[in-house]
């Protein structure tokens, strides 16, 4: 397996030297990091161009690109790659030091899923390695995106809906998982940061976050219904399944 990492970087010069250190020190080595600069304004990346330099990194490819999204960023990454498995991971969430040899080792014992990520809740009494249906999918995203790892080859193009600034690869693995075997593993491969997607704001900022990406949910069903996934009563049931998932979310929030 020749796997690509892509990383979308915007004003990460806080966090992305560490984010490329869980890259280089995995037990299994990847054959490529693939770092876009978002249009950063800060000093990611000179921070990164001194790293590769000071480590002598060959594998490290760095590009620049005008601020246009991580959708954009990662559909760009993604193009220059030269692996056959494409894994990604945000520019501040760091990859647990053997996270490529877990997910390698099983893809390569369930030759049949295309795209393997890990379970967000842990459970000491499930099987390590679950599938994921379509269906299920349909419910609740069970994809966290630093800890995807995807044959290229079944990538649609473009991958990333880069019209779309919530719920993307949300999208994307819907798309997937209509067509391929899919699955999360029951270990940890991901520490995640504390400010991805932080939600813990004021009310008003809290609110209109929280319906950003439950329009985005709401889209994407929508799509599987114009795309034929799904009838349009399942598309009815599901959207209205999603809004009460949304109230329930908004509610715990404000409560907390």
């Amino acid at each position: 397996m020749k796997i690509s990492v892509i990383i979308p970087c915007y004003n990460s010069e806080q966090n992305i030297i560490r984010v490329l250190l869980s890259i280089f020190s995995q037990t299994l080595a990847v054959h490529e990091v693939i770092v876009i600069d978002d249009g950063s304004t800060d000093q990611s990346y000179q921070l990164i161009l001194n790293f590769k330099e000071q480590h002598n990194i060959t594998n490290l490819k760095l590009v620049k690109q005008t601020n246009a999204g991580p959708a954009s960023a990662r559909n760009h990454g993604i193009t220059l790659a030269e692996g056959d498995w494409i894994a990604f991971l945000d520019s501040d969430d760091i990859w647990d030091t053997s996270k490529i040899e877990i997910q390698q080792k099983y893809l390569l014992q369930n030759p049949h899923i295309i795209l393997l990520g890990e379970s967000l809740k842990k459970n000491k009494t499930a099987q390590i390695i679950q599938t994921i249906s379509f269906n299920q999918l349909l419910l609740k995203n069970y994809f966290i995106t630093s800890s995807v790892l995807v044959r290229k080859d079944i990538l649609p193009n473009p991958p990333f809906d880069f019209n779309k600034k919530y719920s993307e690869d949300y999208k994307l693995w819907l798309e997937i998982c209509h067509q391929h075997s899919c699955a999360i593993l029951n270990i940890p491969l991901v520490k995640y940061s504390q400010n991805s997607n932080n939600l813990n704001n004021s009310p008003q900022n809290l609110s209109s976050k929280l319906w950003k990406m439950e329009k985005g949910e709401l889209e994407n069903l929508r799509y599987c219904y114009q795309k034929r996934y799904i009838n349009f009563f399942d598309w009815i049931i599901l959207s209205v399944f999603s809004l009460v998932k949304y109230l329930r979310r908004l509610i715990l929030k404000y409560i907390k």
